[in-house]
């Protein structure tokens, strides 16, 4: 599936967060942007995995130590690591719990929200196992639906609010 148009995305989520008034980043453009220009510089692009975890029409959403915005768990993939390990291990140190079943759901570019990387982000709709509990950098988590993050009950990354939410509403997921 293909991101939702921008135009569209203001249809769906009014008042997006922006990730440059979130985190008072110190440059112009905005986080999510154009893939053909977002490793042009380096050449360099990081991997991140997304655990996108539903249940009841509700997302599991995370945060951590300063617990300014929410995204989905997951991480970093390593060099000589699958996304399905890469989320194994993620789900496992942050949440303490196991993947019961993962399936490809999305995938878009943006940047790195501290270090402002290229970086693609795929997202796998993911079941689990076991009771939630936060460790490592995680420190709250949550289940919202679409009208707590239309309402703002929570601020998400503007990544996730631009690309991941519209799709979830799209599918009738949220």
């Amino acid at each position: 599936m293909l991101p939702v148009q921008n135009v569209e995305i203001e249809k769906l989520i009014s008042g997006a967060v922006k990730q440059e008034e979130v985190m008072k980043l110190k440059h112009d453009s905005s986080s999510v942007q154009n893939a053909s220009t977002l490793g042009e510089n380096t050449g360099k692009m990081l991997k991140r995995v997304s655990a996108v975890i539903i249940n009841n029409k509700k997302i599991l959403l995370v945060t951590g130590y300063k617990e300014m915005v929410y995204w989905t768990p997951g991480g970093k993939v390593g060099p000589d690591e699958s996304d399905e390990d890469c989320l194994k291990r993620e789900l496992n140190e942050e949440l303490g719990v196991k993947i019961v079943s993962i399936k490809p759901y999305i995938n878009y570019q943006t940047r790195h929200i501290e270090t402002l990387e290229p970086m693609e982000v795929y997202c796998y709709l993911v079941e689990i196992a076991g009771k939630i509990s936060p460790k490592e950098e995680i420190t709250k988590f949550g289940w919202y639906s679409e009208e707590d993050i239309k309402n703002k009950k929570i601020q998400l990354t503007e990544d996730t609010n631009a690309n991941l939410v519209p799709q979830l509403i799209i599918d009738k997921s949220l």
